[in-house]
């Protein structure tokens, strides 16, 4: 989460019959924008209003109450400080007495509530945006409005893998350095009426989007015949080696040879499939290998089971229980259309072991 004392501007506080009053800091900063100390003396203005008003509540703390009046409207209420003779002493911001307030939030993409997310999966070289809106408690249409809340990290495994989150937003962009998983709330702050939202979000990893070989055996020791040492670097939105355990000839020839097969150290760093990933390979600098540039590798590994997840069914009937199958990648038809499940017996598709006393059987 943000340091204590990160900027946290108020651009707009909004009030009404539902939250009544809010608090705000005047706070000193210096030309970089740096916390210098709290406004121990400030004078609020105005003191008097139909629309709203601003009093001292906590001077040691730079404190501020705003109450809302009796007109809906606008009106701008400022602080400044009346005891370090500073350059610029003021600071202002908007203050909305509404008619009605926010019963809930919710956290959407497309900036639209047709699409409330609970959760959300993204890979490391991706860029999402996250929206919130309100829902009104007046029963006016429509129900949902955007609103700027307060977007916040429950878990500290997010932090430094995105940007911080804005204190006051109608979005949040996320843009992941690195895999995590965490979660993401939106508030009104301090507001102890609106139900805020909270969104679990998964960072995975990229898959590589070129390939490059390295030779890591001098010149002086590659010999012809003998196994080479190479690292394979992958490159997504981070940076991932893969090293080749061998790179031998396909015959066994004495001879120059025009295959030669590169077997992997198995990447297992990370909760992801990788039997779709097809990288472009480029390979310089090996003797008696021509060189490649930018060679894109064909699909070689097929779709695996990655996970499996039971459900047990309400009533008790184990054989109403739901089985979940999850493969490491989408399949298609020979004509590039998505393969349809529909009517097709599971029993056709995979095969089921049980454990018994004398091993597995299906």
């Amino acid at each position: 989460m943000p340091a204590p004392n990160t900027p946290n501007p108020a651009d707009t506080v909004r009030l009404s019959t539902s939250k009544p009053s809010e608090e705000v800091y005047a706070v000193v900063r210096d030309s970089l924008g740096n916390w210098a100390a709290t406004s121990r003396v400030t004078t609020w203005a105005p003191a008097i209003n139909t629309i709203a008003t601003v009093a001292s509540s906590k001077p040691d703390l730079g404190e501020g109450t705003i109450t809302k009046g009796s007109v809906n409207c606008t009106v701008i209420v400022s602080g400044t400080d009346t005891n370090l003779g500073l350059s610029d002493p003021s600071d202002s911001t908007v203050v909305v007495v509404m008619s009605y307030w926010y019963g809930s939030l919710q956290i959407v993409a497309h900036n639209s509530i047709s699409y409330p997310i609970d959760s959300l999966t993204m890979n490391t070289n991706k860029d999402s945006i996250l929206y919130v809106f309100g829902h009104r408690d007046d029963g006016m249409t429509p129900v949902w409005e955007e609103v700027s809340a307060k977007w916040e990290l429950v878990d500290k495994s997010l932090e430094y893998i995105i940007a911080a989150p804005p204190a006051s937003a109608h979005k949040y962009t996320l843009s992941p350095v690195d895999t995590a998983t965490g979660r993401i709330l939106v508030t009104f702050g301090e507001d102890s009426v609106t139900v805020p939202d909270t969104a679990l979000v998964r960072f995975i990893p990229g898959g590589p989007m070129r390939v490059e070989f390295e030779l890591l055996t001098p010149d002086s020791l590659s010999i012809a015949g003998d196994t080479l040492t190479t690292v394979v670097r992958l490159y997504n939105g981070d940076t991932v080696d893969i090293y080749i355990d061998s790179l031998v000839q396909a015959c066994d020839t004495a001879g120059p040879d025009s295959v030669f097969m590169a077997y992997f150290a198995e990447y297992n760093s990370g909760d992801v499939p990788q039997t779709d990933w097809l990288p472009y390979v480029t390979i310089t600098g090996i003797p008696d290998i021509a060189a490649v540039s930018g060679q894109l590798c064909a699909d070689g590994a097929p779709a695996v089971v990655w996970k499996v997840l039971k459900t047990a069914s309400s009533s008790g009937d184990p054989s109403k229980d739901r089985v979940s199958i999850a493969l490491s990648e989408s399949i298609v038809n020979t004509d590039g259309s998505s393969f349809m499940y529909a009517g097709i017996s599971p029993a056709a598709i995979f095969n089921v072991w049980h454990k018994t006393a004398s091993g597995f059987e299906y």
